[in-house]
């Protein structure tokens, strides 16, 4: 189900890739340590405007990509930017193509191992691993002091896997899987969780604030979410003493909630005694993130166009590739793990991506609130994607729920009117 890369071409992407690591090697050596930082309203005079720079705000993490473009290529910017272009294809690469290739047999078999449903397995451990590029680069965005950066990247890609991903699937899906049926409540079910989820943060975003509970009530929606597609409603006083108490009777023994018991009490004190602690292997996002602000300045670029589409599509790389080639070569299964990992995904991104990054800054402000960047493409983000959803219920539910190429495009429409209107902003063109 992956989307495996001949041998030729892999050996035309490993060896750049080869080189370009060996020559960021060599720059991370050689780069000053003294992290940098930049903002709209300061001069850069080439290098020499760069090393008397002393905000140390944020920071490039195994390369100075600042430092790469002003003095070791102030004479070549062409050269640089080219260089910064292919660096960037490669790290976007990696991670599409590792959640293809990885991420789609290690879902196939942990599905059939725990017995999941197509729909489950979709829900779960596929939206959970294609979300975690978005999640991280949310919450390290956040981190770093660029909120707006983050916000708009966490939603990017969350309209990027609504819109654009199921708009794919349904016009990449072959002949044969246009007799497929999707399951009409679980998509409901699915559509009308997002749409709950979005409301919640129009809400968020309309009052501007967020206090330390309501990014935590926020960012457990997602628990809520998995409750209800895993029927634990249902047992609300069954599941806490399963996870906490080893059961030692032989007909209801459980290894899982024998391990849970021991394991999530200590886990969870951890967790509440080193809040304010980095997350861990956040450090492919951190580069990633480090890298696209350095281009931002560099280009001169909007932030609002930077997070929307390059940092927005380059984290969905990973959910494009894997759930369409589930759709393409898993058959009805296939599709529904496909169209449930569309759904979940953008739930996940956003209860997770937002929801976290905006515990910390709100638990370091208690008991007073965090303030929130909003803005009008924010806004209307938020309605193109509610848009796009019930354009995807309305017309898969009038074509007995069957992939249609009509669901595809109309999915892709609503993007591409986005994307122009944002342009249009950016350039002046509307008001």
């Amino acid at each position: 189900m992956a989307f495996v890369l001949s041998d030729k071409f892999k050996a035309l992407v490993n060896t750049p890739f080869l080189l370009l690591l060996c020559f960021f090697f060599t720059v991370h050596i050689r780069s000053p340590t003294t992290s940098v930082h930049v903002t709209r309203t300061q001069a850069l005079p080439g290098c020499p405007g760069l090393h008397k720079l002393k905000d140390n705000h944020s920071e490039c993490l195994y390369v100075n990509y600042l430092h790469l473009y002003y003095c070791l290529f102030g004479s070549h910017p062409p050269l640089a930017c080219a260089l910064l272009a292919l660096w960037l294809l490669v790290l976007f690469y990696l991670l599409g193509n590792t959640a293809s290739q990885y991420l789609c047999f290690s879902v196939e078999n942990l599905s059939r191992v725990l017995n999941f449903s197509p729909v489950v397995a979709g829900a779960t451990l596929l939206s959970l691993g294609n979300g975690s590029p978005d999640v991280l680069a949310g919450v390290v965005s956040f981190s770093f002091g660029s909120g707006e950066l983050g916000l708009r990247s966490v939603l990017g890609g969350t309209f990027f896997v609504s819109c654009v991903v199921i708009g794919a699937i349904n016009l990449g899906s072959p002949s044969s899987s246009r007799s497929v049926r999707i399951d009409k409540s679980t998509f409901v079910r699915d559509v009308c969780s997002f749409i709950v989820v979005l409301s919640s943060l129009l809400v968020i975003l309309l009052v501007g604030r967020i206090t330390i509970w309501g990014a935590m009530v926020f960012a457990c929606l997602h628990l809520v979410y998995a409750s209800l597609l895993l029927y634990l409603i249902d047992m609300p006083l069954d599941l806490p003493r399963m996870i906490t108490i080893p059961d030692v009777s032989e007909q209801r023994w459980s290894g899982m909630y024998a391990v849970s018991s021991a394991t999530l009490a200590p886990i969870f004190v951890t967790a509440l005694c080193s809040s304010k602690r980095r997350g861990i292997g956040s450090h492919d996002a951190e580069e990633l993130v480090g890298m696209l602000e350095s281009l931002d300045y560099i280009l001169a670029v909007n932030p609002a166009i930077l997070g929307l589409t390059v940092l927005a599509w380059g984290n969905s790389i990973g959910d494009l590739m894997s759930n369409v080639a589930m759709a393409m070569s898993g058959g009805r299964d296939g599709a529904q793990v496909a169209i449930s990992g569309c759904n979940a995904g953008p739930i996940f991104n956003t209860v997770a991506g937002l929801g976290l990054s905006h515990v910390v800054p709100a638990w370091a402000l208690h008991p007073d609130s965090s303030v929130i960047p909003v803005g009008t493409a924010v806004l209307e983000i938020l309605g193109f994607m509610s848009g796009g959803s019930l354009w995807a219920l309305v017309t898969l539910a009038r074509k007995d729920m069957k992939l249609e190429r009509v669901v595809g495009v109309g999915m892709l429409l609503i993007d591409l009117c986005f994307l122009s209107l944002r342009l249009s902003q950016s350039l002046g063109l509307v008001a």
